[in-house]
Formats: C-alpha cells, structure tokens, sequence
C-alpha cells in the first residue's frame, strides 16, 4: 500500500513530493546537516499546496544488523518524531497499517526479495518469539500510536486501515483528500498491481534461489552480494515473479505459518489490539487466522 500511495502522491499536480530524505531517520541520517537543507529539498516546489514526504522506514528507524531487516523498536519511533516536530510543530502524519498477520508475511515478501535465505519459521523466531518483537516488529499499532499522538496530536493523524480499504476505496480517499487538502481522486490512481506478493509457493522458490545464489542480502547501504553475476539472480526471480503473478490465483500465503507462530501472534498482540479498536475502530483480533485458532 505504501508504495501505490507514493505513487498517487507522486503525480499530484497539487503536492511536492519527497521519496526518502533520510532527514529524520537513525542510520545514515541526513538530519545533521540541518534544518535548512530539509527545506531547500522543496525550494523548487513552492506553488504547491502540499508539501510532503513519503518513506515507510519512519516507522521503521532502525537496523538489525544480523538479519539486516529495519526495526521500530518503540523508543526509535519516540526519536523519529522528536526530529519531525522540531522540523515542523503541526504536521499531518499519514499512517498505513495492515494485520499483524498480514505485516509479518508483507516483511518476509520484501527480506526474501532483497535475497534472504532464512526459511518462514527462523524468520518468525529471529524476529517475533521470545520478545524479539520488541527490538524488531513492534506491531502493538496502539502502542505506537500514542507515541506519534503524544508529539502531534491525534487530530493531526490520519490512520489508514488497509484491511479496511480494501472495501471502501473511494471512501477512504475521500477522506484522505480531506485530510491532506488535495483532492487525490482528480488523478487517474496507479495500478493495482503494484507490489503483489508471491504465493507461498513462489516464496518457497525464491527462498531456494537465494540459497542457491547468494552470500548475503541486500542491505539498506550494500548490494546483494551473490555467488554468480547479478543478472543470473535477478532474472529466475523476475521471471518466477511474472509466472507466479500471472498463473497462481490462490496465493495460499497463510499456510506458511504454523499453529504455534498464529497462537504466539495472537497473544502478543491481543491486548493492544482490544485497545486499537476502542481507541481507534480497527479490530485486527477479528482476523479469520486468528479466528482459527481461539
């Protein structure tokens, strides 16, 4: 979803659009060369009614090193939004989320693409098990939602529900347009093709090539580094991604969990979502996986 708004946000006559400034983020920050250097960033785009910039990773701030994935531990998200305040003191943050489920399996769509070789059940351990979720994927959206809320203002949050989406498009960005000041339906709106995942099938082999092929994953600052030529990787997972898009219909994505991830999933993160829903009307502990495994 990220992306398909960046995209929207991008040929929107009526806003100046910035991908990934690195201003406000932890690693391999651009924030020390100041304050002024974030504004020139849009010193050709005055006339435009919105400034803005779109990048996934301020809510994802950090490194883990080992498995080099980005982490949002919840005291890095408390220091992204210092940074942004004293940047702006009334921002308007836009926030997508999806379910827990949902996000973990999004995470390894995107680690198995840039060339990870951990199979779905380390992945889940190395990252959510034993309070790795704290240092890793703090899904507890409620959580973080009081940290963003504390520093801006809740009025000044526009939290978009992906599950919810999905059957209230139009609705959605009609609201978002309200939010912003723009209208975003004045412009055709990007593909919805834009970042389909593979099935759990198409993962599985992907996962097999870069085990095959490579030496380690691409990393926020590295190429992949990989046994053969680069093209020789890149092209079987292109071409796997067109096939598995084009031929297999039933993704069957959740059968890459197991019982055990779903149950611990579900009780991490039970509690805040009771709190996201009677805080924020979204009900991710109503999930038909969830469901599935009371």
């Amino acid at each position: 979803m990220s992306t398909w708004l960046q995209l929207l946000f991008q040929k929107h006559k009526e806003i100046s659009y910035i991908h990934k400034s690195n201003f406000f983020q932890l690693y391999e920050s651009n924030y020390c060369k100041g304050v002024r250097w974030y504004d020139n960033l849009f010193s050709n785009s005055y006339h435009h009614k919105v400034h803005l910039e779109s990048d996934e990773h301020l809510m994802l701030p950090g490194i883990n090193e080992n498995i080099w994935i980005n982490t949002n531990r919840l005291e890095d998200v408390e220091k992204v939004f210092r940074r942004i305040v004293k940047v702006n003191q009334k921002p308007k943050i836009v926030i997508v989320i999806r379910n827990q489920i949902d996000m973990i399996l999004s995470r390894y769509f995107q680690f198995i693409k840039s060339g990870g070789r951990l199979d779905f059940g380390l992945f889940v351990d190395k990252t959510i098990s034993n309070n790795n979720y704290k240092t890793n994927m703090f899904y507890k959206y409620f959580q973080v939602l009081s940290v963003v809320e504390k520093h801006v203002g809740k009025e000044q949050i526009f939290l978009l529900n992906l599950d919810d989406y999905r059957s209230k498009q139009i609705e959605t960005l009609n609201n978002l347009s309200d939010f912003i000041g723009v209208n975003l339906l004045e412009h055709e709106l990007p593909s919805r093709e834009v970042n389909v995942s593979l099935s759990a099938r198409g993962i599985k082999l992907n996962l097999l090539i870069n085990k095959l092929l490579i030496i380690r994953k691409k990393t926020h600052t590295c190429k992949a580094r990989a046994r053969v030529p680069s093209l020789m990787w890149k092209i079987p997972v292109k071409l796997l991604e067109v096939i598995d898009k084009t031929l297999i219909k039933n993704k069957n994505k959740y059968s890459l969990f197991n019982p055990q991830n779903i149950s611990e999933i579900k009780e991490i993160f039970w509690e805040d979502n009771v709190l996201l829903k009677k805080n924020w009307g979204v009900d991710y502990n109503d999930h038909p996986v969830f469901k599935e495994h009371p």
